[in-house]
């Protein structure tokens, strides 16, 4: 995308790359699975390898050699949480035009796939994609490993949140009057909205992540307070806080085996 947030530096650009499994591309595609995983920048989740591992567990529990699971990987090279500008001005930019590009890119390749069900992960930044994109996507299920709730500056000091490696990155997006829209209002919108579509989010924390355990509360609390509504009845959150891991759940949780059961 040529418009995006002027930061400064180099190209800003969202990559995507589909991971078909060959196994099962002669198999219907209404049949298959797509997880769309949207990377942090960081090297603390590997989402191909991970990939690889889940279809062959899949090919052992089906019993015929297929997994039917395709996988999307999407990357930002600003890693600016995936924001970008459709209008042709920033001024005119709202918090839902923000996420237009990034969602539209994905859209584009589930009308070619149509996959009988979507699944979003991401992990840091990343995580805050999954249940953003997720919800705009109407995916079936997202997992969202340390996401941030809020990503402006302000918010965050409002909510007593402690300083973190990315808080440079977020303030040049202020800088940049780049709309930091949180999830609890994007939750808040949708809810208000209505929604009769059937959504599992899932959020995983590290209990010695300090700042994390506080922004997994405040999600959670946005996304049962719409789904205890009659708005949202299909929408359900499962939180998750891991002993002896912080920010880097992934990690943590690789290192200790347990990163391939939850996925």
């Amino acid at each position: 995308f040529d418009e995006a947030w002027k930061l400064p530096r180099g190209e800003q650009a969202i990559y995507m790359r589909v991971l078909s499994d060959p196994v099962c591309d002669s198999k219907q595609t209404e049949e298959r699975t797509l997880i769309v995983a949207f990377s942090s920048g960081a090297a603390h989740f590997d989402f191909e390898s991970s990939l690889v591992k889940l279809r062959e567990l899949q090919r052992q529990r089906n019993g015929d050699g297929t997994s039917m699971l395709d996988g999307m990987l999407v990357s930002d090279s600003e890693l600016a949480w995936f924001l970008r500008a459709p209008a042709e001005s920033l001024a005119e930019a709202s918090d839902d035009d923000a996420y237009a590009p990034v969602v539209a890119l994905v859209r584009r390749e589930l009308e070619r796939l149509r996959p009988r069900r979507l699944y979003t992960v991401g992990y840091c930044r990343g995580g805050y994609a999954a249940v953003r994109a997720g919800i705009a996507l109407g995916a079936h299920k997202v997992l969202a490993f340390s996401p941030q709730v809020y990503i402006d500056p302000a918010e965050r000091a409002c909510h007593g949140l402690p300083a973190a490696y990315f808080d440079d990155h977020l303030a040049g997006l202020r800088d940049a009057s780049a709309p930091l829209d949180s999830l609890a209002s994007v939750i808040a919108r949708r809810c208000a909205g209505g929604d009769s579509s059937t959504m599992q989010i899932d959020i995983h924390m590290g209990s010695e992540d300090v700042g994390g355990v506080l922004e997994m509360a405040a999600l959670k609390e946005a996304l049962q307070h719409c789904a205890a509504s009659s708005r949202w009845p299909g929408l359900s959150v499962v939180a998750h806080e891991h002993a002896a891991c912080g920010h880097e759940v992934p990690l943590c949780l690789k290192q200790a085996g347990r990163l391939m059961p939850v996925l």
